[in-house]
Formats: C-alpha cells, structure tokens, sequence
C-alpha cells in the first residue's frame, strides 16, 4: 500500500504558471518514518512535478494518482494508494470582517521569533492575497468534494506554511527569507532537503528538474537550480507529511465551520 503526499506552491487563478505541484510516494512500511522522524535509508522519492498547474489539471493529477494511472518519473506507477496527503501554500479559509483568523496572528509570532519576516504571513482578506485565497479555497473544496465520493482512499489536506517548514526544521533563516531572489539560497535549501532527509529531491534539487523534463522552464533547466516554487511546494509536501504523522513543527488545529484545515509547518 502507498501514501501520495502532494505539496502546492499555489498562486493566484489569473497566473497559474507559477503555480508547481510536486508528488512523493511514501510506501507502507514507511509510513511514519524512523525514530527521529525521517524514513529509514532514503527519502520518500519524487514521483512527478508539475509547473503551470490549472485547478483542474491539480484534480487530474490527484485521480491518476489515487487511481494508478499516474507513470512515475522513475519508471514505476503509483498504485494501491490508501491515504492522499495534500500540503497547500495558500489560506484555505478567511476570517469573517477580514484581518487574521487565529491561526494567522499564532504563526506570525512564531516565525518572527524563528528569524523571518512578520511579513511572510499576512491576513488572507489582504489586497496581495485575496486572490490567492479564493483559489485556495477552490482547490480545497475541489478536492474535498472528489474525495467524498472516492472508497477506499483517505484525503487529508492541510494548509502549509513553506518557509515555516524549513525555518522551523532547521533551515537557515536567511536562506528562507532570501529564497525568491538568490540562487545560492536555494542551492543551500536544496542541500538542507538532502539532510533533513524525508523527501528525495537528489544532489542540488537534480530531480525536481530531471523529472520535470520538459515542463520545467528553460531557465530552471539552464542553471539546473529548481526555482523557488518548487522548493516551497516540495516544503509544502514535506510539512504535510509530519503533520500527517504527527509531528508538525508547528500547528493550529481546524477550527470549523469557518477553517475546516489546519494550518501547520
């Protein structure tokens, strides 16, 4: 049996081309991984990314996926899936009259002290991100409803903090905070994947480009540097999976009706 665990550095539905979707297939003897919460012997390998992901193409790819359909990057196919995880870098609810849900003003103070910027979290009903929300919420609600109908296969999604991720778990702060802009940065991140050792992203983020082949871009595959949506969906990924296991860095329980997700790094 396997467990998909899917992260998305989402953006908003008027630019979908910087949205990325990374796949990674945890087999069900890992499933929790080793005593200091990593799997033992490699990490969870790569099975598919996507660049210029469309809200239905997300959906597509998590039924191939669930359904077997989907040939991996490596050769091999996912099949048996019993539990999809999905990790989304976008807020999943609002808070009624706008401003910061709960979860928000939390996880604001929490960074701020691990060395990021008060900035990288912002209220979800912000002018810069209320667009990012409506689509969050969208894709939740589109895969929430396919899942319902779908036996056998558990759905749990959760929305994800990127660089709280790999802030919390150890990464350089600076590197986190400098991630959009230096190459070099997201070189030492790819370096801390590596050794933080649950997801297999290969030497430098190798496979992020080799199995995005032709669908990552010219630039990407020239400096054979992942770019930085990349990075932030494999974060994604990797801060659902410990969630999922138990073992967030950090988490804001679900608060529903109004946040039907929990909100973790």
């Amino acid at each position: 049996m396997s467990i998909l665990v899917v992260g998305i550095d989402l953006s908003g539905p008027s630019n979908t081309a910087d949205t990325v979707l990374t796949l990674f297939r945890a087999e069900g003897g890992n499933e929790l991984g080793g005593e200091a919460g990593r799997p033992s012997g490699i990490g969870m390998p790569l099975v598919h990314v996507y660049h210029g992901i469309g809200d239905l193409d997300i959906l597509r790819v998590c039924e191939a996926a669930a359904g077997g359909g989907l040939k991996a990057g490596r050769g091999s196919v996912t099949k048996d899936v019993r539990k999809l995880v999905v990790g989304l870098d976008a807020p999943l609810s609002y808070n009624p009259g706008g401003g910061d849900r709960p979860a928000d003003a939390a996880l604001r103070k929490r960074l701020s002290a691990a060395g990021l910027k008060p900035a990288t979290v912002m209220a979800p009903t912000m002018t810069r991100m209320a667009y990012l929300t409506l689509r969050g919420v969208a894709v939740a609600r589109l895969l929430s409803t396919w899942a319902s109908a779908l036996p056998g296969v558990e759905l749990v999604i959760y929305e994800v903090h990127p660089g709280g991720v790999m802030a919390l778990r150890g990464a350089l702060p600076e590197d986190v905070r400098e991630l959009k802009r230096e190459m070099a940065a997201r070189l030492r991140l790819c370096d801390w994947f590596a050794a933080e050792g649950t997801l297999d992203i290969g030497a430098g983020g190798s496979t992020l480009l080799e199995v995005a082949g032709e669908t990552a871009t010219a630039a990407e595959n020239a400096a054979g540097v992942p770019s930085d949506h990349a990075i932030a969906a494999c974060a994604a990924a990797l801060g659902a999976w410990h969630a999922s296991a138990g073992r967030p860095s950090w988490l804001y329980p679900a608060e529903p009706p109004l946040h039907p997700f929990a909100v973790c790094c």
